[in-house]
């Protein structure tokens, strides 16, 4: 035989070796994941199992996701099945009225039954459930080493998702920097104008935005009110705080806070307000009217709360965003895998797309006006004079600016907040009314309410 033909069967011969070895190295491996599996309870999956599917597109299997907002959830539900089409996703909303998605999400992981595999928590709550055992997996760890993807995401969001430990468990796809929402045709009637830098003008102390209140209810008759509710400048007023409600355990009562009190009591006793309570159903229906002149409109506000409320003017401008009399953020939800769930890859890699992915985050703000975390973008899209939102007829990234996105403040979230909101807004609301006299009494019921939920906190 020539050399040239032994090399050949030899080649041969080793091909087929290695060709074997594969084979058996694979069933083997296969054999052993399948004998093996993994109960709910174990520990996050390892680089060892089987590599899971690399197109989006290819993945399958079943996931269970919670919401708390019937808006939102199907939004979400409807994005994540288009990216991932074989994967069936269960979503159950469960509206946090009176806390009622908290209660079935914390009485579902003592139980250890029914949690769901993708776990939202709002801004109002994020920080318990972060903080809370065996609630969110650590994304920090492989497989998910999430670390990578937070690099271009806006550094609070990935302050919240963390927990007191340093451990990173939830991440979200939104920055949530506040503005004024406010009806041009409105203010072209009653103001002369519908410029969104006269407006701000008009609006930048709470002096002047009193002035404004005054002149639509004079000009009006007393139909046009500034606000809906207390509600709106209570948001603008608790996301521009200096301090939480709680630091050092100790109750915090911010001087942004009392400066609140004043300004909205000033509005009630003008009759400036339409006492429509934020998301009940007049207030919801306020948008479409002519009455109601403007809101507090976070970043996700343009789609979720004036495009859903005035659906027949989605597209035509009748919108404008302004600075207010205050520098505020509103908001924001957070994703996290379940710590026992059965679906951890699957489950992450729906959270990675949905609050990472470049691709999808862009098309994301293009299609609902949303702002997305990720800071490269924010500042591409804050450039593009192309890109309108028909909604405001104004580019929303020259509004929000990576300037307000810096200034937000991660710590002003505790786990206690939702409890002490409601408290603030309830006895602050009585000395609106008239119920009680005094700003003094008002809270000092606000610090009793308080102190009779947490008890132990030090409250002076």
């Amino acid at each position: 035989m020539r050399k040239s033909s032994l090399i050949k069967v030899l080649a041969m011969v080793v091909c087929v070796f290695m060709f074997a070895t594969v084979v058996v190295g694979c069933g083997s491996s296969s054999d052993k994941s399948t004998s093996t599996a993994a109960p709910a309870s174990s520990a996050a999956p390892t680089a060892s199992t089987a590599a899971a599917p690399t197109s989006d597109a290819d993945l399958s299997g079943s996931i269970l996701l919670w919401h708390f907002n019937q808006s939102d959830g199907p939004t979400l539900q409807k994005a994540l099945q288009t990216e991932f089409p074989k994967v069936k996703i269960d979503l159950q909303v469960t509206i946090d009225t009176n806390l009622a998605y908290q209660t079935k999400l914390t009485a579902a992981l003592r139980s250890g039954s029914g949690v769901p595999d993708i776990i939202p928590a709002e801004s109002a709550f994020v920080t318990r459930f972060v903080n809370l055992a065996d609630c969110y997996d650590d994304l920090s760890a492989a497989p998910y080493n999430a670390k990578d993807v937070t690099g271009k995401m806006v550094p609070y969001t990935v302050q919240i998702g963390t927990d007191t430990k340093g451990v990173l468990r939830a991440l979200s796809h939104q920055a949530t920097p506040g503005a004024v929402g406010y009806k041009r045709d409105m203010a072209t009637k009653y103001l002369g104008t519908d410029d969104p830098a006269k407006i701000s003008d008009m609006i930048s102390t709470p002096d002047k935005m009193l002035e404004v209140a005054k002149t639509l209810s004079d000009k009006s008759g007393g139909k046009a009110k500034l606000i809906p509710s207390q509600d709106e400048l209570y948001q603008m007023a608790r996301g521009a705080r200096a301090d939480a409600w709680v630091k050092d355990n100790k109750l915090i009562l911010d001087p942004m806070m009392t400066t609140f009190i004043d300004v909205m009591k000033k509005v009630r006793d003008g009759k400036y307000d339409a006492g429509k309570k934020a998301w009940q159903n007049p207030w919801t229906a306020s948008f479409a009217d002519d009455v109601t002149f403007m809101y507090a409109i976070p970043t996700w506000g343009i789609p979720y709360i004036i495009a859903t409320n005035d659906k027949a003017n989605v597209d035509k401008g009748r919108w404008g965003l302004a600075k207010g009399p205050w520098s505020y953020f509103w908001g924001g939800t957070w994703f996290g895998v379940y710590s026992k769930s059965q679906n951890k890859e699957l489950a992450w890699r729906l959270v990675k797309w949905y609050t990472s992915d470049p691709d999808h985050l862009k098309a994301w703000a293009k299609q609902t006006g949303d702002f997305i975390n990720n800071t490269d973008l924010i500042g591409e899209l804050g450039n593009d004079d192309s890109f309108i939102n028909k909604t405001v007829n104004q580019n929303p990234y020259k509004v929000w600016t990576a300037d307000d996105v810096a200034k937000i403040n991660g710590a002003l979230f505790t786990d206690k907040d939702d409890t002490i909101n409601l408290a603030f807004q309830t006895a602050t609301d009585d000395f609106f009314n008239g119920t009680t006299k005094t700003k003094e009494d008002a809270i000092k019921k606000f610090k009793d309410a308080v102190k009779a939920k947490y008890p132990d906190l030090t409250i002076e």
